[in-house]
């Protein structure tokens, strides 16, 4: 069974949000399912198994506003194929 890590939504990038940068890739907020969590991810399929991901810290600064901070990239490849549902995301 796999193990929870994180918490996160996934989304289509909408082009009217803040998190807008890559329109064709899928959004991973964190924040939104743990309130503590200022990540973002942008996931690119490159192919059936493997996918490309930016990371980005979300902040904001008095002056600035809101500011998308470039952390890494990575590299996701599918294991296995999973019946695991999860549990629901805890309210923080």
């Amino acid at each position: 069974q796999p193990k929870h890590e994180r918490f996160f939504t996934v989304e289509e990038v909408d082009p009217k949000q803040k998190d807008n940068k890559f329109l064709d890739a899928l959004l991973l907020n964190y924040e939104l399912a743990e309130k503590w969590t200022p990540l973002r991810d942008y996931l690119k399929q490159i192919n059936g198994e493997l996918f490309l991901g930016k990371a980005y810290f979300a902040a904001r600064f008095p002056i600035l506003g809101d500011v998308r901070l470039p952390v890494s990239y990575f590299l996701l490849q599918r294991f296995r194929e999973t019946t695991y549902a999860g549990k629901e995301i805890p309210q923080k």
